[in-house]
């Protein structure tokens, strides 16, 4: 509240957050709720309105992870995906551990991470299998435990929130 008595937002906090555990917060003019799994775990009623882009979720703990908005305008949310990752270089670096690196992908809100999948043979003899994942920071992946001897395709694919 503002000292001129306009609504400027509100901080709920919440008892510990558990690693899948499912957030909903609804906006109905005056009224946020809040629902852990389904059920309503607390109501919040101001003298002001809440419009669109008034409610966000803000976390405190890595085992939150907001991962998705359903309903509602999302105040300009990520529907572009980001750029694919370029550059993809390997290197042996012994019998079984073959090292990746690439050129990192752009996006218009940000790369949340990149999936590393690795295939059999030259050209690949079977589809594609995710072997690792790593941080939209990270450019690069080691891949260990091959069998020598072995011929291996690989792909890089980055990720978002789109």
């Amino acid at each position: 509240m503002n000292p001129d008595g306009s609504f400027t937002g509100v901080r709920l906090f919440t008892p510990a957050i558990v690693s899948g555990d499912k957030w909903r917060l609804t906006a109905d003019g005056n009224t946020l709720e809040a629902f852990r799994n389904g059920v309503s775990q607390f109501t919040y009623t101001t003298d002001g309105s809440y419009a669109a882009g008034d409610v966000g979720i803000e976390a405190y703990t890595s085992a939150f992870t907001f991962t998705a908005w359903e309903g509602g305008d999302t105040g300009g949310g990520d529907a572009i995906p980001p750029s694919q990752p370029t550059n993809l270089g390997a290197t042996a670096v012994s019998a079984s551990q073959i090292n990746l690196g690439w050129t990192a992908s752009t996006d218009n809100v940000g790369v949340s991470g990149y999936l590393v999948e690795r295939c059999p043979g030259n050209p690949c003899s079977a589809s594609f299998t995710q072997v690792g994942t790593v941080s939209g920071t990270t450019t690069s992946y080691n891949d260990a435990g091959l069998a020598a001897s072995t011929t291996y395709g690989y792909q890089v694919r980055a990720t978002d929130s789109a």
